[in-house]
């Protein structure tokens, strides 16, 4: 494959994965993930979509994304906490402020 200094190119991945038979559809199936994990992942950090692509290719992610691993096989990005619903207030309706 032809790599970055960050890594393989998005473009040999995809062939890689073209040349094994597989497609994107396929790889999240067997995987457990969804088909915009595994795009998304050729684009940026996401933890699933790396996972099925790095199992699908046989290849260590660390290796695929050095850049977002280390030799350990841990991510080296932080992740963003999600809100949980609970810290999400509700603005009044116009009808609920006049009552």
């Amino acid at each position: 494959m032809h790599t970055l200094a960050a890594g393989f190119y998005p473009s040999s991945i995809k062939a890689q994965i073209k040349h094994l038979g597989l497609n994107f559809r396929q790889i999240a199936q067997e995987y457990g993930c969804t088909i915009s994990q595994i795009s998304n992942a050729l684009r940026g950090p996401c933890f699933p979509g790396e996972q099925a692509i790095s199992q699908a290719l046989n290849t260590p992610a660390h290796v695929i994304w050095p850049d977002r691993y280390n030799s350990k096989g841990e991510t080296v990005y932080s992740r963003i906490p999600r809100l949980s619903n609970a810290n999400i207030t509700k603005k009044p309706s116009q009808n609920e402020q006049a009552a």
